[in-house]
């Protein structure tokens, strides 16, 4: 039985193992295949295959949360939105191609998906909440280059051991197995390990690898580890962001106010200027007139003939 209704399929109770959606239904809503836990009733228990439409644009918050004997479903390519927990628990299913379009893929999305082998997360992805992959044991991780929020707990907790075999994040390859601690290299501890201890660290085109602790540092800025590490390098590398027209970095670098002195600021809006960047040249600006000020043209004349 498939209840629908206005283009959102409410509920799906069945014994089939395939089932084919008709075209139409807009939204898969929360808990139409899914249960909250495995005391309730399964109202699909041999489900292995869901077909969707095209005409999909949302699968709602627990939608398939533990659809424990799912292996295969389709994504649609106009699909713009995965809620929480969408597919938690579906721990049959082996592959995941989220279309592009998705901007988000939420806390706990595919947590518990331990079959899952192959994830691909298009470049629209903007934002990674925590848990997303929790439990999963993909083969490789690609994380897009453009990513601006990402959890450091993607794939577990500090300590999780995740199985994955190559990972991909900000243009850095490298597999679990160079650290101790086989995480998903997301984990914040790991990561810096990986940087600071790993021959791969020499590979790492810069900003990059000191971008990727800067990212992490914003969401622990108490940690000292953190701020060691970017007192020592990251503020040497703000040209180049400036260079790159990297704005959205600049902003972030700016917001956290603990790493552009009086010292360089200069230098760097000159810099900014001769390479064009416009947007980057306000942000210093502005920074420059709220933290250091600025001195009228009187104030200057009134100075020097004080002498």
């Amino acid at each position: 039985m498939i209840g629908i209704q206005d283009g959102v399929l409410r509920k799906y109770i069945g014994s089939e193992e395939k089932v084919v959606i008709p075209d139409g239904v807009t939204k898969i809503d929360s808990l139409a295949f899914g249960r909250y836990n495995t005391g309730e009733e399964n109202p699909c228990p041999n489900l292995k295959e869901v077909i969707l439409p095209e005409t999909v644009r949302e699968i709602s918050d627990d939608a398939f949360q533990q659809c424990e004997t799912l292996e295969k479903i389709n994504l649609p390519h106009q699909l713009k939105k995965i809620g929480k927990r969408a597919f938690h628990w579906c721990r049959s299913l082996e592959e995941i191609i989220i279309p592009e379009g998705v901007s988000e893929i939420p806390s706990y999305a595919f947590a518990g998906c331990y079959s899952l082998k192959r994830i691909h997360i298009p470049e629209s992805v903007k934002h990674i909440g925590l848990h997303a992959f929790h439990g999963c044991h993909p083969e490789k991780l690609i994380i897009p280059e453009k990513i601006t929020d990402l959890s450091p707990d993607v794939c577990g907790g500090k300590g999780y051991r995740a199985n994955i075999a190559e990972v991909s994040y900000q243009n850095i390859q490298f597999s679990a197995s160079q650290s101790d601690e086989a995480t998903c290299g997301i984990d914040i501890y790991s990561c810096i390990k990986l940087i600071n201890e790993h021959d791969i660290s020499v590979t790492i085109p810069s900003p990059e690898k000191e971008y990727i602790i800067f990212q992490l540092y914003c969401k622990y800025p108490d940690d000292k580890e953190f701020i060691r590490f970017l007192k020592e390098k990251f503020s040497s590398k703000f040209r180049v962001l400036i260079d790159r027209n990297k704005p959205e970095i600049v902003r972030k670098v700016l917001e956290q106010n603990r790493f552009i002195t009086q010292s360089n600021i200069n230098s760097c809006l000159f810099y900014s200027v001769e390479h064009h960047t416009p947007e980057i040249t306000l942000l210093l600006t502005d920074y420059k007139y709220r933290h250091f000020g600025y001195e009228d043209i009187e104030t200057v004349i009134s100075r020097k003939f004080a002498l």
